[in-house]
């Protein structure tokens, strides 16, 4: 039996599972796992975040993250157990984060959607989550860009066949551009988007990531923080981690302040687990 969700979420729904995914890289599928991250921490919650990636992007977890390699799945094909049983850290950790009423956010690789798929049938992970009374939520990042939207509609329609207790939400990040489609700007995109993409979304949450510029992320990001240390700290501070002007820093600081308020507003229709504002 699935357990229904009621929306938003509030904190006292947990323990929730966020599975975070797109085929392509560079679609703000990673920064989205980040701002879930934070976001959960800044609502009090114990947050577990698992990375799958490839072993040449990163090689190493940070500390405190579970990783797994996206080349063991090859090697687990001889394993008892097969692709699941690379999961195996993975229920561990969900069982934590029920005790807790925690969030656990699992971030996907690109490319590796037919893995993903593999491990959530072998698994029957949405049954599982609902026996545990674990709610589940699979964010589906998109650009405007046509193959994204293509592959996120497959994404869609697949994940209601292989695990339909996870429920699904499309990401639209505006990194390529706005979603505001009309009759003048239709062209191949607003094709794509309304009759392909949209047709996949059906009653799915939807929510947009605004554009966050790289001029004003990564001095931050190039410095090792992330948006929580940049929202926390003290402009000075921040000036000399990032070897900026106060001028400048303090510009950068405006810059992802406004990005993090605008995408909390958006997350917050499927998920509010905030208690209380962020000092910006």
């Amino acid at each position: 039996m699935i357990i229904p969700m009621n929306l938003p979420l509030t904190k006292t729904d947990g323990p929730i599972i966020c599975d975070v995914s797109a085929e392509k890289g560079g679609v703000g599928k990673t920064t989205l796992a980040n701002f879930l991250r934070d976001y959960g921490l800044e609502g009090g919650l114990s947050v577990y975040m698992i990375r799958i990636e490839s072993r040449r992007i990163l090689p190493t977890p940070a500390p405190g993250e579970t990783l797994i390699h996206s080349e063991d799945f090859v090697e687990a094909q001889e394993r008892v157990g097969g692709s699941a049983s690379l999961f195996e850290p993975v229920e561990a950790i969900l069982k934590k984060a029920k005790a807790s009423s925690g969030i656990v956010v699992i971030d996907w690789g690109a490319g590796l959607t037919s893995h993903r798929l593999k491990v959530y049938t072998e698994t029957g992970l949405d049954l599982w989550l609902a026996a545990e009374g674990i709610r589940g939520l699979s964010f589906v990042v998109t650009t405007r860009e046509v193959d994204v939207m293509e592959q996120a509609a497959r994404n869609l329609a697949s994940m209601r066949t292989v695990a339909p207790g996870l429920m699904p939400v499309l990401v639209l990040n505006e990194l390529q551009g706005h979603f505001q489609i009309t009759e003048e700007t239709m062209g191949v995109q607003g094709k794509v988007f309304e009759k392909t993409l949209m047709a996949a979304a059906q009653e799915a949450p939807i929510i947009k990531l605004p554009l966050i510029g790289a001029k004003g992320w990564q001095p931050f990001h190039s410095a090792g923080m992330n948006m929580r240390d940049v929202l926390r700290l003290d402009p000075s501070q921040l000036a000399k981690r990032i070897g900026r002007s106060d001028f400048t820093t303090r510009s950068c600081v405006s810059h992802v302040s406004k990005w993090w308020h605008d995408s909390t507003e958006e997350l917050e229709k499927v998920l509010s687990f905030r208690t209380e504002e962020i000092a910006q």
